[in-house]
């Protein structure tokens, strides 16, 4: 009982919340911070702030109504830190860091969960087409509660599946059996929606062929099978330790479980979300099958991911970024040196706050090792950027660790740059600018 008194206190509250925003949003009064292109031509949108915010920006432009599909992966309720590995290794020193990177704690209250999620799924529902569906991924911790929500959202008439993403994993279960699959929620937004039919092997009883009259029948290594319409148990692997995709994010999907997903419902061109974008998988499958897409994240670990994957992939994407430059720390120490062709950075005398950050680590080391870390803080940058704005990546050049350097060489062809914005995150996560009045240098 208490747990329904918990989801309907949630629906409550979040429906108050999703409703003053568009409210606002809709109001004459309200003006976006965000200069978004015109609906019908926006191509791949990358927003780093709260996705309430993003979505705020989306519905006050005009894109009620747009997106295909939305896939949303949100926290699943764990009351867990999730943390990366860090590694710097020089000619002197090997060094190991665990770095927390993303939080799924709730203190265990299970109503600010619910109205969390509550509120987004209202609001982006209003954010769907009408052919749209949306994808919700979680797991046994909170299934129950989301699908009562989503059946109050859509409508329970608009359920369509629920997906049983099934992996191998390490681990074993000793008083129950043991956990091997994600639950993923299907709905739609009316009886009108994009399924496009996919096959999967159905492999005969013995594997033996039945020879059947007007039936298809196929042979691999394993032994004979027919094709079928996909079932709503996918057999997918996860991103294991040796796995080629792997990027050390603790929570990064599959390639394969994304494209099903997408190729199942949209169509090229069409538009899709992703809200807790991790570290961008849903971007870069929509991206290689000619979807359009739009992903938000606030943490700043996940939009380095990104836009490392996107860079490698060489994805093209407009940029928004919301946080007050002057709220944010200044590295000190930095140098830009203009030429005719290029930029060059000097990041060998910079300052970072080592003596908090790494505190456990210096007890009982060498005074050697502790001066040098300390004289090539660089090493711990984890990405630089120069830009000719703060708010939006008029990008001239990135670097993401281990590339960067104590010097950096960047090409640039403007000689009108009067200023540049100067980027960078720690492997913390700690922000800084630098805004450089390059008209005298």
């Amino acid at each position: 009982m208490d747990s329904i008194l918990q989801i309907l206190e949630a629906i409550k509250a979040a429906e108050i919340k999703a409703h003053k925003i568009i409210k606002d949003t809709l109001d004459l009064k309200y003006k976006s911070s965000l200069d978004l292109d015109d609906k019908d031509k926006v191509s791949n949108v990358l927003f780093y702030m709260d996705n309430l915010c993003a979505i705020e920006n989306l519905i006050s432009n005009g894109y009620s109504n747009s997106f295909d599909l939305i896939y949303l992966d949100p926290p699943f309720f764990t009351n867990s830190i999730f943390n990366k590995n860090i590694s710097i290794t020089t000619s002197h020193y090997d060094l190991k860091l665990k770095v927390p990177v993303y939080s799924d704690n709730w203190q265990n209250s299970l109503f600010e969960y619910l109205e969390m999620i509550t509120t987004r799924l209202i609001l982006m529902r209003d954010l769907l087409s009408d052919q749209g569906t949306i994808y919700v991924h979680i797991d046994w911790r909170v299934v129950h509660y989301v699908r009562l929500i989503l059946d109050y959202v859509f409508g329970k008439e608009r359920f369509l599946n629920e997906i049983i993403w099934s992996y191998k994993s390490g681990g074993a279960g000793r008083r129950s059996f043991s956990k091997k699959h994600d639950n993923i929620l299907v709905y739609t937004k009316s009886k009108s929606y994009i399924f496009n039919v996919s096959k999967e092997k159905s492999y005969n009883r013995e594997f033996k062929p039945y020879r059947f009259k007007n039936v298809l029948e196929y042979e691999d290594e394993k032994g004979w099978y027919t094709l079928v319409n996909s079932k709503d148990v996918w057999n997918i692997d996860m991103v294991g330790r040796t796995s080629s995709e792997r990027v050390d994010y603790a929570t990064q999907k599959p390639y394969k479980l994304l494209e099903k997903i997408i190729l199942t419902s949209s169509n090229k061109d069409s538009l899709i979300g992703d809200f807790f974008v991790g570290s961008g998988t849903s971007l870069l499958v929509a991206e290689k099958l000619q979807r359009r897409w739009v992903g938000s994240d606030n943490s700043i670990h996940s939009i380095i991911q990104v836009k490392k994957r996107l860079r490698d992939r060489n994805g093209a994407y407009n940029y928004f970024y919301k946080k007050n430059g002057d709220s944010m720390k200044t590295l000190r120490n930095i140098k830009c040196i203009k030429n005719n062709n290029y930029l060059e950075v000097d990041l060998k005398d910079i300052s970072l706050d080592l003596e908090n950050e790494m505190q456990d680590y210096f007890k009982g080391k060498d005074i050697n090792e502790i001066d040098y870390f300390k004289d090539n803080a660089f090493l711990f940058l984890d990405y630089i950027s120069i830009s000719s704005s703060l708010n939006r990546d008029f990008l001239i050049s990135d670097f993401f660790r281990p590339e960067i350097a104590s010097r950096l060489i960047i090409p640039y062809s403007s000689e009108n740059l009067e200023n540049i914005f100067i980027k960078s995150v720690d492997v913390w996560g700690n922000e800084y600018t630098n805004n450089l009045d390059m008209s005298f240098i």
